[in-house]
């Protein structure tokens, strides 16, 4: 009996014991399953670490690639230098400027290559000094390079460091071609110059003022007459180098230039000098006046050329133009000036048609008539500055100075328009007409009055000639 019941504890012992083995052996699997679980875990990490990394190293081919497109395609010369100065990024633009393919120019030193020897000191200097730690002072700058034929090409340039991990790796710039545009301010400079060397060689007075008259270019003519320095006459206004009276009289005149926008011209006198001045508008693009030119001619002789004149009785007393003696000293006088300052001039011969047929036909009060408004068209066709003389019976002859305002063509206009307002207003059973020869003389080869005179007179004839032939 003790011995069964010694079998029974034992097995009961030995269960219990399993029981524990297995609870062991479930314990043990359990933290193989966990640590595989872990290890499992780890390695999906470092297999999304790979991944990671790799997908970060083609983001950053990508962008590379990116970045290399937006050099190439860039409208802007790039070029990026290493510490020492050697090229290490030259895009499209660049070898399109210079001349240099990429692979030509990838290594080479920047200053040795494309900065002309002139600039090689000045700039390379700079470059030092910016090596040595100096602050890059000059972000913006224009400089000449030259290209792979040897010429040289502007351009405008914008700079910055290139900077790695907070170090400075080198420099980046980013240029434009602007030789075009220097060329032409090359050339308007050149123009200036060419102008103001024409200004300043006239006797004539030449200024420009704003609207409210300050002063903002004259000639040197002007500069002597006001006893000034360009510098000290510029700003200025003009007004004050008047005495108030002519001042307000003046500032009259101007301003309706400026309001109307249309040419004025007047003559005055000043200490005794005698000016034709005339007013020209300068307009903005959109049509403002924003500037006046005014151009005032020194006509003194003339005008005691016309009193000694008028002191000799040589007006004609008909029209009131000059007689043929008036016509011709004055004339002789004007060529001399012409000839003097290198001045154009125009010789107008006109004739009255019909003249003998209107004196037959209405008798010669009616003549005397058709020659007064024939004066009159004359007067008002030419300028007051210019010299009109009856030199004959139905003859009349004009000295003009030759001006883009008056050219013969212009001349011939305005005239025949002249003519055909003052057939509409008169009332006559007949129609006022000129024949007109036009010959123009040139100071560079000059010739007498009488021989200008008989070019005009032959011209004229000839008009006259094709008119009957028409008729």
């Amino acid at each position: 009996m003790k011995d069964e019941e010694k079998s029974k504890g034992q097995l009961i012992e030995e269960l219990l014991e399993m029981r524990k083995y297995i609870a062991d052996l479930e314990k043990s699997k359990t933290e193989l399953k966990l640590a595989g679980e872990t290890i499992k875990e780890e390695e999906t990490e470092r297999l999304s670490a790979e991944q990671a990394g790799k997908q970060a190293e083609e983001d950053l081919r990508q962008e590379k690639i990116y970045a290399e497109q937006l050099i190439d395609t860039s409208n802007a010369m790039i070029v990026g230098l290493d510490t020492a100065g050697n090229i290490a990024i030259f895009n499209s633009a660049a070898e399109n400027i210079t001349g240099y393919s990429k692979a030509e120019a990838i290594g080479k030193n920047w200053f040795e290559v494309f900065v002309p020897k002139d600039m090689y000191p000045y700039v390379w200097k700079k470059f030092e000094e910016w090596q040595k730690g100096k602050p890059f002072s000059d972000i913006a700058f224009d400089s000449p390079i030259l290209t792979k034929q040897g010429k040289v090409r502007h351009i405008a340039w914008r700079n910055s460091e290139r900077k790695y991990l907070n170090t400075i790796t080198g420099i980046i710039s980013f240029g434009v071609d602007i030789t075009e545009r220097k060329e032409a301010e090359e050339a308007l400079r050149n123009s200036e110059k060419t102008i103001r060397a024409l200004l300043d060689a006239t006797n004539d007075t030449v200024f420009l003022i704003d609207t409210s008259g300050t002063i903002l270019a004259l000639n040197e003519t002007f500069v002597r007459r006001l006893g000034k320095t360009v510098d000290e006459a510029i700003g200025c206004c003009a007004y004050d180098f008047l005495s108030p009276e002519t001042a307000k009289a003046r500032k009259v005149i101007i301003d309706e230039a400026i309001r109307s926008g249309k040419p004025a011209r007047f003559e005055d006198e000043r200490q005794g000098i005698w000016f034709d001045n005339n007013i020209y508008p300068i307009f903005d693009d959109k049509g403002k006046v924003v500037k006046v030119a005014v151009y005032a001619r020194n006509i003194t002789e003339r005008k005691q050329v016309e009193v000694e004149l008028r002191s000799l009785s040589l007006l004609d007393e008909l029209t009131g133009l000059y007689n043929r003696r008036g016509f011709m000293t004055l004339a002789e006088q004007g060529l001399k000036v012409a000839s003097r300052k290198k001045i154009g001039m125009l010789m107008i011969f006109a004739d009255l048609d019909r003249m003998k047929w209107i004196n037959d036909t209405f008798g010669h009060r009616e003549g005397d008539r058709a020659l007064i408004e024939a004066a009159e068209v004359l007067k008002e066709t030419f300028r007051e500055s210019d010299i009109i003389g009856r030199i004959g019976g139905d003859e009349f002859a004009m000295l003009a100075i030759d001006t883009p305002e008056l050219t013969t063509e212009i001349l011939t206009t305005r005239l025949q328009s002249n003519l055909e307002i003052h057939n509409k207003r008169g009332v006559r059973s007949y129609e006022l007409s000129l024949s007109i020869g036009i010959t123009h003389y040139n100071p560079d080869t000059p010739c007498s009055l009488e021989e200008l005179m008989a070019q005009a007179d032959s011209l004229m004839y000839e008009e006259k000639r094709r008119k009957q032939n028409n008729q």
